[in-house]
């Protein structure tokens, strides 16, 4: 900034607070310590904060959805993942994902392809804010994981349901760096602690090449109760056979089997 022009700043939990070095057109320059911090748009600064600019010197908030897509770029999050079966796939898209709670409230008859083991384990970890996990709609960092590896026997009816990250700012969720149900993992609710998760886990081709990498692949985020069907983005099934019996449901699904082991 020179000389004699007023110093505003940017914060970003990830980064510390940055300084405005200008403004091209409609994204902000930024400089973070030692380091620019180029293009921040500038609608993605809360309103009160950009009226902010000519009235004080305090930082400047990203919106949570600026800082969501800021995030899942630094972390290459591109979408978030359900697997279910194909059976339940009607339903949901008709009434959102629920907790485990919730459709046993409901009573809806659901396909379960969970393990009961693993079910019993989450019921052991306790509350978490109020719920058990047993009252969260567990999803997935990465597609291809334990989980679905443990499930390929079925991919005949298996679906990858793709879900828009933008679920991630509903109202209470929490992630974790590894299966929910293992003693081992811990939760999180900032998005700046994402930095805490062993992403070289989460990338590798093979979890098995990393220490704990089994646990640490199945990396959730848990959202509350139900995820209105709205954040549902795509159908992706492991078989023509299942998207063409979806399509017969008047399921509109992609056939992608690359995203099945």
């Amino acid at each position: 900034m020179q000389k004699g022009h007023k110093v505003v700043h940017v914060a970003r939990p990830e980064l510390g607070v940055g300084e405005i070095e200008s403004v091209v057109g409609e994204r902000f320059n930024v400089r973070f310590g030692s380091s620019g911090f180029s293009g921040i748009p500038t609608s993605a600064l809360a309103p009160a904060a950009l009226a902010a600019t000519s009235k004080t010197d305090a930082p400047l908030a990203l919106t949570p959805e600026a800082h969501l897509q800021s995030v899942s770029q630094r972390y290459g999050i591109g979408s978030l993942w359900h697997i279910t079966s194909r059976e339940n796939v009607a339903t949901i898209l008709g009434r959102g994902l629920m907790s485990r709670h919730l459709m046993q409230q409901s009573g809806l008859a659901m396909v379960d392809i969970s393990d009961a083991t693993v079910q019993d384990y989450r019921v052991a970890k306790g509350i978490r804010n109020g719920l058990s996990l047993h009252d969260y709609v567990p999803l997935y960092l990465r597609a291809q994981n334990p989980m679905l590896f443990c499930r390929r026997a079925y991919n005949r009816t298996l679906c990858l349901l793709e879900i828009d990250i933008s679920a991630w700012l509903q109202q209470g969720v929490l992630f974790t760096d590894g299966n929910a149900a293992s003693l081992n993992t811990c939760f999180y609710e900032r998005l700046s602690d994402l930095r805490f998760l062993d992403w070289d886990a989460l990338n590798a081709t093979y979890w098995t090449n990393v220490p704990d990498g089994k646990r640490k692949r199945c990396a959730e985020v848990l959202v509350p109760n139900r995820l209105p069907a709205r954040f549902i983005l795509r159908v992706h099934t492991a078989s023509l056979e299942s998207a063409a019996w979806l399509a017969q449901q008047g399921v509109q699904a992609t056939f992608s089997p690359h995203r099945f082991f």
